[in-house]
């Protein structure tokens, strides 16, 4: 089925497509590993693509954008994790991506396409109810009625790098400035556990799945029809085990990396104080040092004059300020007014 420019054999290509063609994965890569850790080095490039574009536009939808920082915290996290998972399963499955009596009735890139797509998918979801059910359930649990929190403090949420304001004495001994290594660690061990609890349960579910459905399961479907597409090998890899599978990639990435923020509004809410009187162009000073976590905050130094700018629409906990041409959004409780008094609730 390799003689596409002979018109005298027009007719048994013809019956070759019929019957459906024996397609390597991807000629030019010699392992199934390499092509799956090349499809996913491109999503993530892809993704950091993205990203870098949104910042450069100023973000979207309103949402506060992550600074470069805490986005290749998450990113790296999620990569090693994935990069591993994934090498580790093409490994032990030595490139086999069907198994028994349904192995042969497919040609090896129908079958890579449809499990891998199926098995990623499976992983990701159940990684993910496993992510919430630790953090949202066990490890704050264990850390508000156990008294844990010192402990437990890092895994109270996904993509969580250091604490909130209102947490950090009580949890680190002092005001959290920035993302915590250790926190980080953290992070990365639970979903490392979570990804590898997920990869050994669709070692399990998904082979009896395709022997209990058969020619009715997800996978099976999905390669029966790829390999009855009428085109050339080389077309179906590039579209099959490249194209395809980079897109199926990143939108599981997004996914991940959306359920992974710990951003938003929600990382600024443990901040204390609340709506305050400050007029535009008063000024408070700082009490400690403080640096931006995100693209729209303002570092500043202890003892800084800061100008008020304004407030922020629904962040009553965050002021706009300004010190010489540099601007951005402040914390009310790392300022007091020019008299030393806290900027908190009451006023």
């Amino acid at each position: 089925c390799t003689d596409f420019d002979s018109q005298a054999r027009a007719g048994e290509l013809r019956d070759c497509f019929l019957s459906g063609m024996e397609c390597a994965i991807l000629d030019a890569l010699p392992s199934t590993a390499l092509v799956l850790l090349v499809v996913i080095a491109s999503a993530f490039a892809l993704y950091a693509l993205i990203f870098a574009l949104r910042s450069a536009a100023g973000g979207s939808l309103g949402r506060v954008q992550r600074s470069a920082f805490v986005f290749l915290l998450d990113i790296s996290k999620i990569a090693l994790v994935q990069a591993g998972g994934v090498a580790l399963s093409a490994l032990f499955s030595r490139g086999a991506f069907a198994s028994g009596k349904y192995a042969a009735e497919f040609d090896p890139l129908s079958w890579f396409f449809a499990t891998s797509l199926v098995r990623e998918t499976f992983v990701v979801l159940v990684a993910l109810l496993f992510g919430g059910i630790l953090t949202s359930g066990l490890f704050s649990n264990l850390g508000s009625r156990c008294g844990l929190m010192k402990w437990t403090g890092a895994l109270h949420s996904f993509g969580r790098y250091s604490p909130d304001e209102a947490e950090s004495e009580s949890l680190i001994g002092g005001r959290s400035t920035g993302p915590r290594t250790s926190w980080w660690f953290a992070q990365l061990l639970l979903w490392l556990g979570c990804m590898a609890g997920a990869r050994e349960l669709a070692a399990v579910v998904l082979p009896i799945l395709l022997a209990l459905c058969g020619a009715k399961a997800p996978d099976y479907l999905l390669a029966k029809l790829i390999y009855g597409l009428k085109m050339p090998c080389a077309t179906k890899q590039l579209v099959f085990a490249v194209a395809l599978r980079i897109v199926a990639e990143l939108i599981l990435l997004a996914l991940v990396d959306a359920c992974n923020g710990y951003g938003g509004s929600s990382r600024r809410a443990g901040a204390l104080g609340g709506q305050s009187t400050l007029a535009v162009g008063s000024r408070v000073r700082a009490l400690w040092k403080y640096n931006a976590q995100y693209e729209d905050e303002l570092s500043f130094e202890a003892g800084e004059l800061i100008i008020i700018d304004g407030e922020v629409q629904g962040e009553e906990l965050w002021f706009k300020g300004r010190i010489g041409e540099r601007g951005g959004l402040i914390p009310s409780n790392y300022v007091v007014d020019e008299a030393g008094s806290a900027i908190g609730r009451g006023r």
